[in-house]
């Protein structure tokens, strides 16, 4: 059981004296029996750290459960899903193929799905089709235009019908593509998994075009929102309510790139990812190892394909999860944490810690359907292992970050400094209209080892206080 003593950050300095947030190791204890039970076997079999199964699993989770439960109370006046998008960072050989037997429920699903379709809904589309192009083909020469249309159209909505399966996961996909078979998939929903998921993650950055990214469905695929894309030539696309998870496995150089976007920081895209990095050296084969536990896995696998049918039972209609008073507070807690990290000395950090709490929530339900699919509270420890698990996330991101956040901070401290004169001081207010923020000027000048001094100046008579920076051999004099 966690308690919360044991999920309080760790706060070491960076070689330039900034502080940084460090999740510690990685918290098993945040999840649930089954999914430990296998993760230990598929670990002992394939000598491959534990922590990997584990955020497998989760997003296994994500996908099976889409919009078949929403969460409510974790903040006031919103509601989440389960769907996650969750980005490991792996080295080639990384035993990444392995995943295909943590999500075999939703595959097998899938496939009878597709099978099912082409026994049965298939022949009914192409004679249909076939039906309309004859009578199309027969149109006298006269016909009236309205006749023309409407076999056009039944043509068009054949055809497309053809190009649609009943697909529950897609691989990497363009945004066309996607964004195509979204509005044909059952509950607008969609699991995107790719253990090679390097092109779709440059496809949403906009690396293969000129116009800047392409993730508008993977926003909106996230929250819920809806969206609507007009291309000639591909029709209009209308999607309510798009739910999409994402589990992707990518090599570490890509990591780096999506960090090092800055459009992709700026849009939220960022926000909505959980980083997942978890290199370890290739391990030798001693000949000793366990032949995988088949029980654990088969546990595994029903419990899995449980959460997929009750969700695909409901038609779309979620079922309520309420938060317990108790897992309110550790969810406003976590909320708060975020927010002075944000506004105080890891003010950059903001970018990717805006839904610090909304992660939280979505990890948590997520853990909640680990332990129960029928339970309608969510309580205080489900809580407290999804903090702690996205505040490892959080750590390993700003280690990630370490090298190009720590080169951001001393370019930015060197514009700071360069404002303040080499006499007197320069006004908070003067600063602002710079460029700086109030949390920023805080956070660098406690970074600049007493050069720049931060102080307030109050104004004799009763006058407004007067926040200033000076040199610090400047601020003896004033």
């Amino acid at each position: 059981m966690i308690v919360q003593d044991e999920i309080d950050t760790a706060v070491l300095l960076l070689p330039n004296g900034a502080p940084i947030i460090e999740g510690g190791d990685f918290p098993e204890d945040s999840f649930p029996p089954v999914m430990m039970d296998y993760a230990r076997s598929l670990s002992a079999t394939y000598a491959v750290p534990v922590p990997l199964f584990l955020g497998m699993m989760l997003g296994a989770i994500s996908g099976a459960a889409g919009k078949g439960w929403r969460l409510t109370g974790a903040a006031e006046g919103f509601g989440n899903y389960a769907n996650l998008f969750l980005l490991f960072a792996l080295e080639t050989g990384s035993h990444k193929s392995i995943v295909s037997a943590i999500i075999k429920p939703i595959t097998e699903e899938q496939q009878k799905r597709m099978d099912n379709w082409k026994l049965q809904e298939l022949p009914v589309i192409k004679a249909h089709l076939k039906k309309y192009e004859k009578e199309q083909a027969k149109l006298a020469p006269d016909a009236s235009q309205n006749e023309r249309n409407t076999v056009a159209k039944e043509i068009a909505f054949y055809e497309e019908k053809l190009k649609h399966s009943p697909a529950l996961m897609l691989g990497s996909t363009t945004t066309a593509a996607l964004a195509a078979n979204l509005q044909h998939m059952e509950q607008e929903t969609a699991f995107l998994f790719s253990p090679e998921a390097g092109d779709l993650v440059r496809v949403a950055l906009g690396l293969y075009r000129e116009s800047g990214m392409d993730a508008d469905l993977l926003l909106s695929g996230f929250t819920g929102e809806p969206f609507t894309q007009n291309r000639v030539g591909s029709g209009n696309i209308d999607v309510r309510t798009p739910c999409i998870s994402l589990l992707g496995m990518v090599q570490p150089c890509v990591v780096r790139e999506v960090l090092a976007h800055k459009e992709a920081k700026e849009r939220g895209l960022l926000n909505r990812i959980l980083f997942i990095p978890l290199g370890y050296p290739t391990p030798l084969d001693d000949g000793n190892r366990p032949p995988l536990d088949t029980q654990k896995e088969q546990k595994w696998w029903v419990f899995l394909e449980n959460i997929l049918r009750v969700r695909l039972k409901g038609g779309g209609t979620p079922q309520p999860v309420e938060c317990s008073p108790e897992a309110k507070e550790v969810f406003r807690g976590a909320h708060n944490e975020s927010v002075g990290w944000r506004n105080g000395e890891h003010q950059d950090l903001a970018p990717w810690v805006a839904r610090y709490r909304e992660l939280i929530s979505r990890v948590a339900l997520c853990l909640h359907l680990g332990t129960s699919t029928s339970s309608r509270q969510l309580t205080q420890e489900t809580a407290l292992g999804a903090v702690a698990l996205v505040r490892w996330c959080v750590g390993q991101l700003v280690e990630m970050l370490h090298e190009s956040r720590s080169g951001a901070l001393k370019a930015r401290l060197q514009d700071l400094a360069a404002a303040v004169p080499g006499e007197g001081f320069v006004t908070l207010r003067d600063l602002k209209r710079a460029g700086f923020t109030e949390p920023e000027v805080k956070q660098l000048c406690a970074l600049s080892e007493g050069e720049l001094v931060y102080w307030v100046h109050e104004a004799e008579r009763g006058g407004t206080p007067s926040p200033r920076v000076s040199l610090r051999s400047e601020r003896g004099s004033q």
